[in-house]
């Protein structure tokens, strides 16, 4: 063991040696680069007390202007969280700034002394009171009380297969409560039994919410405040289970009940709602081997082997496939009228050529280009589905990948018969640079394309530009504060612009919309107050 100590000891040495930012401080260094040759980097650094509690944290990627945040965590002596400060404003270095280097930064922030919450607690360490930060906020925040019940004051409702069947209280001192009040003082109070189960919701004087539940422990019933007037199926949910514990009816308040079915692995394969029941039709599921929704449907009846998997596998021949979706007959179920609402398609796009066992989808991509040359592999993605709309007209969709997983390229048929092709291109942080739409409609092609623009240092996005017949236009821009909040949208290509002003908990006080062209002027003003 010493041994591991002290090569655990060299190794931190080397580490300070490289990047410490302080050589007191225990601390954990995070860089996460933001472009494949490290050129920008985004950096944080969490530091420790001497217990190994975390003490001080130092955001990078936050600011634009390249300076870091910081945020502190004290401790009572007990090792309870005493204090934690809102974010604050420090310099472009890393380096650990300690209590008073902090609390003068959140002063320079927010040019208030108290920008930070206080926790108390009782003689059992449960919080009693967690304050609200800012000076205008002083003395008030999150009280919270723990009680238990009083006698006669929580029914205890019997339980019953439709409707509960009456009710009794519990006992003085059954249940254990939580009672939370904010700065509005508006409470909130909670019992739980001895299993820990929410039994009742309380907000304000007798606002109350109800929860009863199966001897198993499974939630039965959840009665809404006006059930208590009424004992009206209006003002309840009820769920309903199998023996293998899964959810088989469920009642909506006012509504008639949604019912499911499973699959010997446990997976939904039908369901019925008051919309399908008057329809006389049920939605179904059916999956691949490795659980995924392969089809989506729906069918007049089934008939099914509750022990058998329901899972379907690629068609090799036209003769044997369901209902021409390139999917062979399901195993372990059958089903009447089935009409299908959508297929889905993975790991690659043999779908697309393999005419005999895939007609429909060889139908639907005949009139259009979905084939694209070389595509990268796409094992265990989403390649292509086939959505039915409720017109009975089918529309195809095919996604094609990048050798890191993401969509590069997507085709697709619209209502019209339309087609349109987007291509995608992404930064080394896996948001969209460009986006390149091709839409074919009457013979003609018209294309419109999308570039995003990003901040070097905190990889924010900066800018949206459209391009449409040669010429752009820049749709939007943004710039942030010093928190990293958005602080001003320019719109129309700088025609219009929207400031944004918070207060220190970061909450949105006002938002001005002005005119910057032909004349300044203001087109929306909104004010929010909350103090």
């Amino acid at each position: 063991m010493k041994r591991y100590i002290k090569v655990a000891a060299y190794i931190i040495g080397i580490s300070l040696s490289l990047h410490a930012q302080t050589t007191t401080q225990n601390y954990i260094l995070t860089e996460t680069m933001l472009d494949s040759s490290a050129t920008h980097i985004v950096k944080s650094v969490q530091y420790y007390d001497g217990l190994g509690r975390p003490s001080e944290l130092v955001q990078g990627g936050i600011s634009t202007n390249g300076k870091y945040l910081h945020t502190m965590q004290t401790y009572d002596t007990c090792g309870r969280e005493k204090r934690a400060t809102l974010p604050c404003v420090g310099s472009t270095s890393l380096g650990y700034k300690g209590a008073s280097g902090v609390y003068s930064a959140l002063q320079q922030t927010y040019s208030d002394s108290q920008a930070y919450s206080e926790t108390s607690y009782d003689a059992l360490g449960r919080p009693t009171f967690i304050s609200t930060p800012g000076q205008n906020w002083t003395g008030r925040g999150k009280h919270i009380r723990y009680i238990t019940n009083a006698a006669n004051s929580v029914k205890k409702y019997n339980n019953s297969t439709n409707m509960p069947t009456g009710y009794t209280y519990y006992p003085a001192g059954a249940l254990t409560g939580e009672v939370q009040m904010d700065e509005d003082s508006i409470t909130i109070t909670t019992f739980k039994d001895l299993m820990g189960r929410v039994v009742l919701e309380r907000r304000g004087e007798n606002d109350d919410t109800y929860f009863v539940y199966y001897d198993n422990g499974l939630l039965h019933f959840i009665l809404q405040p006006m059930f208590q007037e009424s004992q009206s199926t209006y003002y309840r949910f009820r769920y309903d289970y199998d023996t293998k514990v899964r959810l088989t009816y469920k009642y909506l308040p006012g509504c008639a009940s949604i019912h499911y079915w499973y699959d010997s692995e446990d997976r939904l394969i039908a369901e019925q709602d008051a919309r399908l029941s008057g329809e006389s039709r049920f939605r179904f599921y059916l999956y691949d081997g490795l659980g995924r929704v392969c089809i989506q449907g729906t069918c007049t009846d089934f008939t099914r082997n509750s022990n058998a998997p329901f899972v379907v596998g690629k068609a090799l021949s036209p003769n044997v496939q369901f209902c021409q979706s390139g999917y062979d007959e399901p195993l372990g179920v059958s089903f009447t009228d089935p009409q299908l609402e959508q297929i889905n398609y993975y790991d690659d796009y043999s779908f697309l050529t393999n005419t005999s066992a895939n007609p429909l989808a060889d139908s639907l991509a005949a009139n259009n280009d979905f084939i694209r040359s070389n595509p990268h592999c796409a094992t265990s993605l989403l390649t292509g589905s086939i959505t039915t709309t409720s017109d009975g007209h089918h529309l195809l969709s095919v996604n094609y990948y990048d050798e890191r997983g993401r969509i590069i390229d997507t085709r697709q048929t619209l209502l019209n018969g339309d087609f349109l092709q987007t291509e995608t291109t992404y930064s080394f942080t896996d948001k969209p640079l460009t986006v390149q739409n091709t839409l074919t409609a009457n013979g003609q092609t018209f294309e419109v394309n999308e570039a995003y623009s990003y901040d070097a240092q905190t990889d924010q996005q900066t800018a949206c530009d459209i391009t449409y017949n040669d010429t752009t236009v820049r749709i939007s821009s943004f710039t942030y504060n010093n928190l990293g909040r958005l602080s001003d949208l320019r719109q129309a290509d700088n025609h219009f612009s929207t400031q944004y002003q918070y207060n220190l908990h970061g909450w949105l006080t006002s938002a001005y919309t002005t005119k910057l062209v032909n004349g300044y002027q203001y087109l929306f003003t909104q004010y929010l107050y909350y103090e």
